[in-house]
């Protein structure tokens, strides 16, 4: 079974737990519409994420379809080369998946933004659906970097780390703040366990730890953390 395949089964059976973790009738805290999700008690704003694509020039390319999904919007750019194994060969801007948008745009491989697609259509989307207020945004904690990091994919553009989900409501799951609460992180931590059915491997927060504000998903390769 292909990784939409397993997302699309997950999603299925994900609305009965995440009814029971709070999130289908839950009320979470709002937010203004012009401030960072993240930033609404976890200490990490988009405007702090630095962009890491290193290449000017992918402003002026048109944004389309990309990647070959119907549901990627953003932008093709140049090869970005980095030292050592920082690089990325074929590098996209995501811009929009399925019409939700992304703060900030990362660049990611086209692997990356697949993956991404798959679960936020057939899991993360549909939940937010069926509970009345739609998935407005992702927030995007970081994406392709060149430096040390504790999780893999980073240096390669096959990682990603989201920090907050918006809802059109204005409300917003925000994980560096709502992870420790028993209703609303169970919520959170039901949609995180979904994501196992696209990518390769995950990561939840680590109290304490510098991965607390965000939920790491990569396409490197199997089993690495969360997902078996």
């Amino acid at each position: 079974m292909g990784r939409v395949g397993a997302a699309a089964l997950l999603a299925f059976g994900l609305s009965g737990a995440l009814a029971a973790c709070g999130l289908l009738g839950s009320t979470a805290s709002t937010i203004g519409s012009g401030t960072s999700l993240a930033s609404q008690g976890s200490g990490l704003s988009s405007a702090a994420v630095p962009d890491f694509s290193g290449d000017d020039d992918a402003e002026e390319a048109p944004i389309g379809r990309i990647c070959g999904n119907r549901a990627l919007r953003g932008q093709v750019m140049p090869e970005i080369e980095g030292e050592g194994i920082c690089g990325v060969e074929k590098p996209v801007r995501v811009v929009s998946v399925d019409g939700i948008l992304l703060m900030p745009q990362p660049t990611v491989t086209c692997d990356t933004a697949n993956a991404l697609a798959g679960w936020v259509e057939n899991a993360v989307k549909p939940v937010f659906e069926r509970r009345g207020d739609p998935l407005r945004s992702i927030e995007i904690a970081s994406h392709y970097m060149c430096g040390p990091a504790d999780a893999p994919g980073h240096n390669t553009g096959e990682a990603l780390d989201i920090s907050a989900f918006g809802l059109e409501s204005g409300e917003a799951y925000v994980v560096g703040r709502d992870w420790p609460d028993p209703e609303r992180g169970a919520a959170l931590a039901a949609l995180h366990g979904s994501a196992c059915g696209a990518f390769s491997s995950t990561r939840t927060p680590v109290p304490g730890g510098a991965t607390m504000a965000a939920l790491h998903y990569d396409v490197t390769g199997p089993g690495q953390f969360d997902c078996r």
